[in-house]
């Protein structure tokens, strides 16, 4: 039985993601289980303290590669320790910032909300506590150069940037019609297009480009016209291939693997995921897309 995605479930689901900030990244770590094999590449873009790095780098295995890439200097700091302390030789670090050109810029760390640090300040007035930023200067990449050239199969790609999906994947357009890797990013919407200098039009015309159908993180299609509003959207999309074995996979598999998610998580009356991310397995089994 698949999961029906009606009004109350929906409700449901932003209920679960309310009580517990790890549900949607819950969704999103049972998607790449599925997605990736081992030897694969993957990139975690906004790595932070390596919550989808490491399950990353388990799922690919030692002949795989996971690219962290984390530009606020504490985390960085710290994920590499983590890392280097794990052994994990399919990690590289990147402590820098993916954009859609190379060079150096600023970048905004929110003092009092780290995750939330990006190459633009936001508008935060909806936190709890009042935000504190300051500003420094960071190197910036692009995807293209992330990626090697040599790399055979980049399989998955995460993106939580904090405004910056929509410059890192102009960044990447090359390297993304090579290897057509499934994207997971934040989508802020006005949120984000507005600070970082892109309309809804240069938005859906990206993926026009590469030639790649968009979701929201539920597995229904994203339009222009859920841009303006009109339902109640997550702020994660998925990014597939037009005509690809992912696109069956969104369509086919995932709303089997939604519901199962809903079944694990339970009700949302608890934090699951959060006290349970290290403890976690892959759902098995679980049908999963050939590269």
């Amino acid at each position: 039985m698949t999961i029906a995605l009606d009004e109350s479930t929906v409700g449901h689901l932003f209920a679960c993601a309310g009580k517990d900030p790890y549900f949607f990244e819950l969704i999103i770590r049972r998607v790449y289980e599925a997605i990736l094999s081992p030897g694969d590449t993957a990139v975690d873009g906004g790595a932070c303290g390596g919550i989808h790095t490491f399950p990353m780098a388990e799922r690919v295995g030692a002949t795989g590669r996971v690219h962290a890439v984390e530009a606020h200097p504490v985390h960085a700091e710290g994920l590499t320790k983590k890392v280097e302390a794990k052994s994990l030789k399919q990690v590289t670090m990147h402590a820098v910032a993916l954009s859609n050109e190379a060079g150096v810029g600023e970048f905004v760390c929110v003092k009092t909300h780290p995750s939330r640090s990006g190459l633009r300040k936001l508008d935060l007035s909806f936190l709890p506590v009042p935000v504190e930023t300051e500003t420094i200067q960071v190197k910036r990449v692009r995807l293209d150069d992330i990626v090697p050239a040599e790399t055979t199969s980049w399989r998955f790609c995460k993106l939580d940037l904090e405004g910056g999906e929509y410059h890192a994947l102009m960044g990447g357009r090359s390297v993304i019609a090579k290897h057509r890797p499934f994207i997971v990013f934040e989508n802020g919407r006005e949120v984000a297009a507005g600070p970082y200098g892109y309309t809804s039009d240069d938005w859906f015309a990206l993926f026009e480009r590469l030639n790649y159908a968009v979701f929201d993180l539920f597995g229904r299609p994203f339009t222009s016209a859920n841009w303006r509003g009109g339902r109640r959207i997550p702020w994660y999309c998925m990014a597939v291939g037009r005509n690809s074995r992912d696109v069956d996979f969104i369509t086919s598999s995932f709303p089997h693997l939604l519901k199962r998610v809903v079944d694990e998580f339970g009700e949302p009356s608890g934090r699951y995921a959060t006290q349970n991310w290290w403890k976690l397995r892959p759902l098995l089994p679980l049908e999963s897309v050939p590269s």
